[in-house]
C-alpha cells in the first residue's frame, strides 16, 4: 500500500527545512511562541547495517496546562528500513507510521518503532549521503552514508504548529557484499595453495627414495 500523495508530499518538503541538530527540547515552556508539544526520537544502535533489526524511542510531551486529546505523532521510514512493529499500535501507510495519541496536560508518553534494515542495493548509498525517504540527499559531510528517520508532532486542539525531530546513524552493506572481489580473489587463492599443497605431497611420495 503507497502512502497518499498529498501527505507524502507536504511531509517531504518540510523535511527539507529540518535537520538532525533541529531537535525540539523537551524542556519546560517558557514563552508563547513555542508550539505546545514538544518531540525527540533517538536510536541507541551506533551503526546500522543490512539485514540488522533496530528500535527507535519517540518521546512526546504536552508543554501546556490543558489536555490534547488529538495528538497525532508521525514518522517516516527512510527506503530501506521495513517497518516491523509499533507500541503502541500505529496506523502503517507505505513508509509513515502515524499514532493518536492523547496527551494529558504536562503529560510525557513514549512510543516506539522498530524496523528491520533492507536490502541496500539498489539505493545510492554514496558516502556522506543521507536517504531520507525515497532518495538520498547530498548532505556533503563525508563519511559513510546514513539512514535518517524523522517524527514530526501536531496537536489540531491548540492550533496547526508542526514540531519534528530527527535520527540518524551510518549504516554498512555486510563484509561479504561489500568484499565481494576481494573474497573471490582470497578463495581462488587459497584453492591454488591448497591443490599446490597437495600435488607436492603426491609427488613426494611417488618419487624413488634416494640412494646413499
Amino acid at each position: 500500500m503507497h502512502a497518499p500523495r498529498t501527505t507524502a508530499a507536504a511531509l517531504a518538503v518540510l523535511l527539507g527545512a529540518i535537520t538532525a541538530g533541529q531537535t525540539a527540547a523537551l524542556a519546560e515552556d517558557d514563552g508563547n511562541d513555542r508550539p505546545p508539544v514538544a518531540v525527540r526520537v533517538t536510536n541507541p544502535d551506533p551503526e546500522l547495517a543490512a539485514g540488522e533489526v533496530t528500535t527507535y524511542t519517540i518521546t512526546v510531551r504536552n508543554r501546556t496546562a490543558e489536555p490534547l486529546p488529538r495528538t497525532i505523532v508521525t514518522q517516516l521510514l527512510p527506503a530501506p528500513l521495513r517497518h516491523v512493529s509499533a507500541r503502541p499500535a500505529a496506523e502503517v501507510t507505505g513508509r509513515e507510521v502515524v499514532w493518536r495519541v492523547p496527551l494529558p496536560a504536562r503529560a510525557v508518553r513514549s512510543l516506539t518503532t522498530t524496523g528491520r534494515v533492507g536490502d541496500l542495493d539498489g539505493h545510492d548509498l554514496a558516502a556522506g549521503r543521507t536517504v531520507r525517504l525515497a532518495s538520498p540527499a547530498d548532505d556533503k559531510t563525508g563519511g559513510p552514508p546514513r539512514l535518517e528517520t524523522t517524527v514530526c508532532v501536531r496537536a489540531p486542539d491548540h492550533g496547526r504548529a508542526l514540531t519534528c525531530s530527527t535520527s540518524s546513524a551510518p549504516v554498512s552493506r555486510p563484509f561479504w557484499r561489500g568484499n565481494r572481489a576481494y573474497m573471490t580473489i582470497s578463495a581462488v587463492a587459497a584453492l591454488a595453495v591448497g591443490i599446490a599443497g597437495v600435488l607436492y605431497v603426491r609427488r613426494r611420495r611417488a618419487s624413488p627414495p634416494a640412494k646413499d
